[in-house]
């Protein structure tokens, strides 16, 4: 059986660097992205965010190209943001780069 061990250090900012991170979304974030990262045969390590950005330590499947994972995650973690609080001032967004 082979082998295979790769790790990503994965980092990406809300739209315009608004502080949308607050205690109940950033509790939903980490669900959302654990769930999702299992489906998607990835392992996390540890997720950590602040007010305007997340970091995500994982292991991607190699089935799962890196773009896809973020990809995904990114537009999973939005829409059901937006769609369990829907009466943030702000509209929950990620911008659409990473690193």
């Amino acid at each position: 059986m082979p082998f295979r061990a790769v790790y990503y250090h994965l980092v990406w900012a809300t739209k315009y660097r608004q502080p949308l991170i607050t205690p109940q979304i950033e509790s939903r974030l980490i669900e959302i992205i654990q769930h999702k990262s299992q489906e998607l045969k990835s392992e996390i390590f540890a997720i950590n965010t602040v007010t305007d950005h997340i970091h995500v330590a994982v292991s991607i499947s190699p089935s799962v190209a890196v773009s896809k994972w973020v990809q995904q995650v990114k537009g999973i973690s939005t829409h059901n943001v937006n769609l369990e609080f829907p009466n943030n001032e702000h509209r929950f967004q990620w911008q659409p780069s990473y690193g």
